[in-house]
């Protein structure tokens, strides 16, 4: 089955990460937790445990569903038993899979067809999450559409959303690091330190623990990118009006605690991996359609004087395999 990892912006970058892992221990309890369930979601669990209980029992007679029944109950099993929609994220990778199912004469669709798909959805599943280099990793909704009835198959499109930690990507910020905003001035509250904040989050987006996904030996068509600090604005920074650092108020260089710098991480990432989408503003990154990240230079005012910013030189290009050494 062909597949095609579209990388996507999901929501703001000021989200935390709170999900713990690719899987979770879910223990339903209905007298303890009754007060938390619906009549309706009892009553979508009850059937669940029956179709469940149906696709499972190897003695059971040929049963059969309509195209509608059978799509809803894949959905609905494929998404209780292997998502997590309590969870939040910072990114989104959203992975496409086809799957076909057999009308019979009836208009009807077997059982016993409707299992072996099922085992083949958690099957990719599984093998998606195992292709992500991130210790965060987890399917936050999977939704199951009908591709359409050629003659007497049923094809289906499914789209597997899964929920990325950005930061488990870097080298986390400890709780020590709390650096000055750029020019070499070290740490906020601990001497003898020459990096600085510039310096610490260029480090990391250039030496992510990922590696690209794109085979090749050299670069070709390289192109530089410019990310000021005025072109991306936003309303729920809670350091600033920018999703790049900008400090138009403090008159002596300013420290950029830990948290901060988590921020400006997560907000970099999205923008140099993020293609440029005109009708999102606020959603926009600077990737060129058919490029790949290369590396990025980080710079700050060097006057030492309002306003403290940073601006991004970010390098892309396209990766490919060429024999070498030509003669």
């Amino acid at each position: 089955m062909k597949k095609k990892l579209l990388y996507l912006l999901f929501v703001s970058a000021a989200i935390l990460i709170v999900a713990q892992s690719c899987k979770k221990d879910v223990v339903f309890n209905e007298q303890k937790d009754n007060l938390l369930y619906t009549p309706e979601a009892m009553r979508i669990y009850k059937q669940l445990v029956n179709f469940k209980y149906n696709l499972d029992n190897p003695t059971r007679d040929n049963q059969s569903m309509t195209v509608d029944s059978a799509v809803w109950y894949l959905e609905a099993l494929f998404n209780v038993n292997n998502a997590f929609a309590d969870s939040t994220f910072g990114y989104l990778i959203s992975d496409t899979s086809y799957y076909q199912l057999s009308i019979n004469d009836s208009g009807l669709i077997e059982l016993s067809d409707i299992s072996l798909v099922y085992d083949l959805m958690v099957l990719d599943l599984n093998n998606i999450l195992n292709q992500i280099n991130n210790d965060v990793k987890f399917l936050y909704a999977g939704n199951l559409e009908n591709n359409g009835i050629n003659g007497s198959t049923l094809n289906l499109l499914l789209f597997n959303n899964i929920g990325i930690n950005i930061l488990a990507m870097y080298e986390p910020f400890e709780e020590e690091d709390d650096w000055r905003y750029g020019n070499g001035l070290g740490k906020c509250y601990i001497p003898g330190f020459t990096s600085d904040a510039v310096q610490e989050l260029e480090w990391r987006l250039d030496h992510p623990y990922f590696a690209s996904p794109i085979p090749g030996n050299t670069w070709i068509s390289q192109q530089i990118k410019d990310a000021w600090w005025w072109e991306y604005p936003i309303n729920n920074n809670p350091y600033g009006d920018y999703r790049i650092f900008y400090d138009g108020v403090s008159q002596e260089p300013p420290c950029l605690e830990n948290y901060m710098l988590d921020y400006y991480l997560t907000n970099a990432h999205q923008i140099i991996y993020t293609v440029d989408d005109p009708n999102t503003p606020e959603l926009e990154g600077e990737r060129p359609e058919g490029k790949d990240f290369i590396d990025v230079f980080i710079w700050s005012n060097n006057l030492g004087t309002t306003p403290f910013y940073h601006n991004y030189a970010i390098n892309y290009g396209i990766k490919v395999y060429i024999q070498h050494p030509i003669e």
